[in-house]
């Protein structure tokens, strides 16, 4: 509720939002890379990419936590400063889960795990209906080579037949 209701729906806040996927994204390179940052607007964010075939597809992102509860001044002020509802921004800011660092990186690593696992999935599927339908092209052009073949055969015994008759009637 935090973000939807209020981050994102400042245009101020909504770049702090951005820049902190942005921030996220950059500093994941590799399989199982879990980073996790304190926004801008006071929550926890955390991402993990998505590789397939050694390239970044997409970052599962997951947060709008905090790892220690929070200081309801500074949120109060930031309520003031965004022109926010203050109290259904703090009501907000409680409803926020909190949860250990260690138990967070978890989760994120899990999601991504899940996340890697069915986009690898797809890509294999993707990959073997590609190859079905290479050999599919591959057995309809073998089955024209061989009727061609069985074309040119029949032609060519005709001819066969029809220079053995010249060759018969010149002698």
């Amino acid at each position: 509720d935090i973000c939807t209701n209020f981050h994102r729906t400042n245009p101020e806040s909504a770049g702090a939002c951005l820049k902190s996927n942005l921030s996220l994204t950059g500093k994941l390179k590799k399989p199982g890379d879990v980073n996790i940052e304190v926004c801008d607007n006071g929550l926890v964010d955390g991402g993990t990419p998505i590789i397939i075939k050694d390239k970044h597809i997409a970052t599962l992102y997951a947060g709008q936590i905090f790892l220690q509860e929070p200081d309801m001044e500074t949120f109060k002020r930031r309520a003031q400063a965004y022109g926010y509802d203050t109290e259904k921004y703090l009501e907000a800011v409680r409803k926020v889960k909190i949860i250990t660092e260690d138990r967070f990186k978890m989760i994120l690593s899990l999601l991504g795990s899940i996340a890697s696992f069915i986009t690898e999935s797809g890509y294999m599927n993707l990959e073997t209906r590609n190859r079905n339908l290479a050999l599919q092209e591959d057995a309809i052009y073998r089955e024209k080579a061989e009727s061609r073949m069985v074309h040119l055969n029949s032609v060519l015994r005709a001819l066969s037949s029809i220079s053995q008759l010249i060759i018969k009637e010149k002698d």
